[in-house]
């Protein structure tokens, strides 16, 4: 189920305008019209390999307060963790796993407050409304 998740939310990956907090509420609004269970995480992520690199002036891009979403089957959605920790970053949908980047989970929700999918357009500038089902990917 989680490469199908992938390849429909992939387009997505192009709005390269949203942050981690946009992206995680459109995202979220798919999600929920297609009754995909999930929750929105809001946390750090760090780059524990420069945080313990003493060549790495001060915290630039180390850790970073970060939104994604998580299914329900442990898989972690984020198409923006690579706007701040650069090209080794996780993206897509993937299972969590100890390495180089850490997701610290600061907050969990079932449900953020949920914005009208035509706000959630205008954000976007993709019209959600005609989001393909995720029966159809």
């Amino acid at each position: 189920m989680s490469k199908a998740i992938e390849k429909w939310l992939a387009p997505l990956d192009q709005l390269s305008h949203l942050e981690c907090d946009g992206m995680t509420r459109v995202i979220s609004h798919l999600l929920d019209e297609n009754g995909v269970d999930h929750c929105i995480c809001s946390g750090l992520l760090t780059d524990l390999e420069k945080l313990y690199d003493s060549a790495v002036p001060g915290a630039e891009h180390v850790a970073v307060t970060h939104w994604w979403v998580e299914l329900y089957d442990g898989h972690y959605i984020d198409f923006r963790a690579r706007m701040w920790m650069g090209d080794l970053a996780p993206h897509g949908v993937f299972q969590p796993k100890f390495g180089r980047f850490e997701y610290r989970v600061i907050d969990k929700q079932n449900r953020l407050s949920r914005l009208p999918v035509e706000i959630l357009s205008l954000m976007s500038g993709v019209n959600l409304k005609e989001w393909p089902p995720l029966s159809q990917s």
